[in-house]
């Protein structure tokens, strides 16, 4: 299961569905839900990231992937400022 897709964050998608049948566009919370759970199956967005590393690093780039099971997109902002910060703040 992709972080996307967790346990824990189908449950506030659904929470949030409940609460914003707008966003339903006529579908049950199960059926969007359900629709959710299919389209981060689909995604390729961690491949594509490795994918990019691949390229890059054939272009003679330096380039280092990195992975946080634990992140998701609602998560990982201020965890990913934090480790850019060193970088655009490096003399």
């Amino acid at each position: 299961m992709t972080p996307a897709a967790s346990a824990e964050n189908l449950k506030m998608y659904q929470t949030y569905a409940a609460e914003h049948p707008e966003v339903r566009q006529g579908q049950s919370v199960d059926e969007l839900v359900s629709s959710l759970e299919v389209h981060f199956r689909n995604t390729r967005m961690v491949d594509n990231a490795r994918d990019m590393q691949l390229a890059l690093i054939s272009k003679g780039y330096s380039v280092q992937f990195d992975s946080f099971s634990d992140e998701d997109h609602f998560s990982v902002v201020p965890s990913e400022i934090g480790r850019a910060l060193p970088f655009v703040l490096k003399p």
